[in-house]
Parts: structure tokens; C-alpha cells; sequence
């Protein structure tokens, strides 16, 4: 639905290597940005919309889960920068505010050879009920995950067929892993700033119907998948 052409040859795709990275800038270096478009999208805890109810909040939110994405990736031997402000409400101030900082951060660290912008998705049935889409997990009620990628449609993206590849090979590594964990991805019409960087990807964990819980849990299962994928496991 996005516009776009979808890539022929999704399996052109170069591993990042992780020791290669290390040796050239330092053991400490950050091999992957995490960033929110919108750090404070929320999560829900009841089974219906109620009215007046908030889809933001200041602590049990998409930045929260963020840092559990990053403390698993570094106990798994991968460094990880966490980016947690909060850019602008305004669509248009915020997508300028937030291709400042990662362009700014990408060359003060050019280590960095993934960004995955963590965001949660919404939906709310006709009954105001909550499609919350979980599946029992080891960890317990589990929400799920969607890979995005973003096209080149609307704006010139060099960059959009390498990510594509990279979020074809990491959903499919995903579904190896953990079948329910992940939805199918998609490709959307507008670029989510993707063309800033390589190896880029949009990952919405959970959506607000989930409960904090739900979405916590499916980040711990995707940074565990992650990291076994960074590391060529």
C-alpha cells in the first residue's frame, strides 16, 4: 500500500560485524542507536477505551522499554546508545527536532551501524474493546511486535532497499526464534527518517491496548533475538 517497489532479492545482505567495529573504534564504541519518534506513546492496563484516558505517559512508555531493549543487547557483548528525549508534540516540529539529533549523533558516533526507532501501535476495536494481539509466552501474556520499514515514495531514500534487506533478514530470524512474537512487516509511504542511516527500522513493541507488562515482555524476547542476529548466531 505504500507506493514503493519492494526489493527483488531480499537475501543481498551483509552481516554487521561486530568485531570489526570494535577494533576500529574501541571496545566501547556503540554499534546500535536506540531512538523514539514519540518517547512518551504508552501503554493501556484495561480491557475497554475509557474516556479522557491518556495514550501518553511520563514513566510506562515506549522509552522505558527502550532501556530494556539496550541493557539485553550489552549483555549480550553489544553496545548500545540510548536516546530517550522527547521531541516536540507537533508532527512536523518533532520529525525536524529528531532527524537533528540523529544526525548529530551519527556523526559524533560513527560506529553506530543500526538505529531501531522503538514506538508502540494503536488499535482500539469499534467497541471501544482493546485488540490487544498477546500470546503466552515463558515470560507470561506476551503483546507482539511489527517490523516497519520506511519507503522511498514520498522522498529520495538511497538507503531504503539495504534496510529493506536488513528488516527482511531480521524478521525472518525473529520468526525463527519466536513464531508468535512478530507480525508481518510492512512498508509504509513516508520515509519515519530512515534515510539518515543504514540498517534502519521502525519497531513498533506492543501497541496501547497492551498492558506495560505485555509490552515488556515482548521486549525482552526481541532484544534476545536481536542480539543472537547482531552477533551472527
Amino acid at each position: 500500500d505504500s507506493g514503493a517497489e519492494i526489493p527483488t532479492d531480499s537475501n543481498d545482505y551483509t552481516p554487521i560485524n561486530i568485531k570489526s567495529i570494535y577494533a576500529q573504534y574501541g571496545k566501547d564504541a556503540p554499534v546500535v542507536l536506540i531512538i523514539h519518534s514519540m518517547a512518551n506513546e504508552s501503554y493501556s492496563n484495561g480491557e475497554y477505551y475509557t474516556k479522557g484516558e491518556g495514550f501518553y505517559d511520563s514513566i510506562y512508555n515506549v522509552a522505558d522499554i527502550g532501556n530494556t531493549v539496550a541493557e539485553i543487547l550489552k549483555e549480550n557483548g553489544i553496545n548500545a546508545i540510548h536516546i530517550e528525549d522527547l521531541f516536540s508534540e507537533s508532527l512536523n516540529s518533532a520529525t525536524v527536532e529528531y532527524e537533528k539529533a540523529l544526525s548529530d549523533i551519527l556523526r559524533t558516533y560513527p560506529s553506530i551501524s543500526c538505529v531501531i526507532d522503538i514506538s508502540r501501535d494503536f488499535y482500539i476495536n469499534n467497541d471501544m474493546s482493546m485488540n490487544k494481539g498477546v500470546f503466552e509466552s515463558p515470560l507470561g501474556k506476551t503483546a507482539q511486535i511489527k517490523i516497519v520499514v520506511g519507503s522511498d515514495f514520498l522522498v529520495e531514500n538511497a538507503l531504503y532497499e539495504s534496510n529493506y534487506i536488513f528488516a527482511s533478514q531480521l524478521q525472518k530470524s525473529v520468526q525463527s526464534y519466536s513464531p508468535s512474537l512478530i507480525r508481518s512487516g510492512s512498508v509504509s509511504p513516508f520515509p519515519h527518517s530512515q534515510h539518515l542511516s543504514k540498517n534502519s527500522i521502525k519497531v513498533y513493541i506492543g501497541s496501547f491496548s497492551n498492558s506495560y507488562k505485555e509490552a515488556s515482555n515482548a521486549a525482552q524476547l526481541f532484544a534476545k533475538c536481536l542480539a543472537s542476529f547482531l552477533n551472527g548466531k
